[in-house]
């Protein structure tokens, strides 16, 4: 991908409100010349992420979600709607120039997701891609990814699981395998999941330290943090759009 210098962002933990406002940074930041960024992160407290164009009560169990202390925020990219534990997974997420990338969505995502299959491989775990934008070993789903452009800006963010809770899983979201999503708003597909820590004998720091490596195989970069400006411009969408229930919760 040329010689371009990378910016990486080491893994932090967040709540899903600061995480898609950083990502919405991000995506300005590129976009004004600023250095491709790779990024990692975890949530605190647990979170359940809606796709752009989805209708929230089809999806989730709101009161189940308010009960547990479960945050719930829509992203700016599309798909489906995933349950993120604050203990059993790991994110990602590449935000640079189009040019960088295949120009057509799927072609996008097998750069991208290719980097993650050799990353389990790497952990000696044998993956493919499924549905253009998933990470499937056998029949289950060990990573989900979406993506978006915008203003000359390719953003794919996705989750690598390290374990599984499905019963907290499917206590606060709907979408199941025998449940045709219908209506107006995109509906998520279900897929049965499975974690790293059921598929290989590596903690949770190596599996980190291994995507690490394969997203970031060949680049040049340095690992830095935020700016100040960015920081800034995420606390203002925080407070006025991913910490609202307008944006949340409103189709």
């Amino acid at each position: 991908m040329g010689a371009v210098d990378w910016r990486v962002i080491p893994l932090e933990t967040m709540t899903a409100a600061w995480a898609m406002a950083l990502e919405e940074t991000l995506v300005g930041t590129v976009a004004s010349g600023g250095p491709p960024t790779v990024r990692f992160w975890r949530w605190d407290p647990s979170a359940v992420t809606v796709g752009r164009f989805q209708d929230v009560e089809q999806e989730v169990v709101l009161h189940r979600c308010q009960m547990k202390g479960i945050d719930v925020v829509r992203r700016m990219s599309g798909g489906g709607t995933t349950y993120h534990d604050s203990d059993r997974e790991l994110v990602y997420s590449v935000t640079a120039p189009e040019g960088l990338f295949a120009r057509d969505v799927v072609g996008a995502y097998s750069q991208m997701l290719g980097l993650v299959v050799e990353a389990l491989a790497d952990m000696g775990i044998e993956a493919r891609i499924k549905d253009d934008n998933n990470v499937m070993v056998g029949d289950r789903k060990v990573s989900g990814n979406s993506q978006r452009r915008g203003r000359g800006v390719l953003q794919v963010h996705g989750t690598l699981l390290w374990d599984v809770d499905e019963e907290a899983m499917f206590s606060v979201l709907r979408a199941r395998p025998d449940r045709d999503g219908k209506g107006r708003a995109t509906p998520s597909k279900h897929h049965p999941v499975t974690g790293l820590a059921a598929l290989a004998d590596v903690t949770y720091e190596e599996a980190y330290e291994t995507l690490f490596q394969r997203l970031l195989k060949g680049r040049t970069y340095i690992v830095t943090s935020w700016t100040e400006e960015e920081l800034a411009h995420a606390e203002e969408l925080v407070a006025s759009k991913y910490g609202t229930e307008e944006w949340n919760l409103v189709l």
